[in-house]
């Protein structure tokens, strides 16, 4: 998917309106672009992940008599995961961890959200306000048992999240295989 962050900015930039340069907020972003600002993280604003938790699961591109596969999820994922509906039976994990590395998988993942009020922040690199939604967001991995396919598995992952409560949302990313 393409990232349209800043768009309308690099659009002026692109058309070459010279009125349009001289505003503060293109100037400042200017200056991040051209790399003489920098714009650092604050401490606060990354996520403790509580180490690794590793499971084994089944993944969807691999026999159903296959080996099962370790992935893993952070502690954090794994800690808020149930308050979503997602608990092993649903995301069909194991939770001995015991089994093959696959360095080649990158297994489906489901990409949960909780979110409350929106609030206006006001931007690092152009200095406008604009308002951020403030959200959790916790990534877990998911296989099969049998013989049903990803979509099966995310429709029921669907239905979890849905009943847990209200301002929850989720997404997926499928699942990648890669020659080794």
């Amino acid at each position: 998917m393409r990232r349209r962050r800043f768009n309308r900015i690099k659009e002026v930039i692109r058309k070459g309106e010279a009125a349009a340069k001289s505003l503060p907020y293109i100037q400042k972003y200017l200056e991040v672009v051209d790399g003489t600002r920098k714009i650092t993280r604050g401490a606060a604003s990354i996520p403790d992940l509580q180490g690794r938790q590793y499971f084994t699961l089944k993944p969807f591109g691999l026999p159903a008599t296959a080996n099962d596969t370790v992935v893993w999820m952070t502690g954090r994922a794994n800690t808020e995961r149930n308050t979503f509906g997602l608990t092993n039976d649903v995301l069909n994990l194991d939770p001995d961890g015991a089994g093959r590395s696959d360095a080649g998988l990158l297994p489906a993942k489901a990409v949960v959200s909780r979110w409350s009020t929106s609030s206006d922040k006001i931007s690092d690199i152009t200095g406008l306000t604009y308002k951020k939604r403030n959200a959790s967001t916790y990534t877990c991995p998911f296989g099969k048992t049998g013989t049903e396919n990803e979509f099966d598995v995310q429709e029921e992952i669907f239905q979890a999240v849905r009943g847990s409560g209200d301002n929850r949302g989720v997404t997926f990313k499928p699942e990648r295989m890669y020659a080794s």
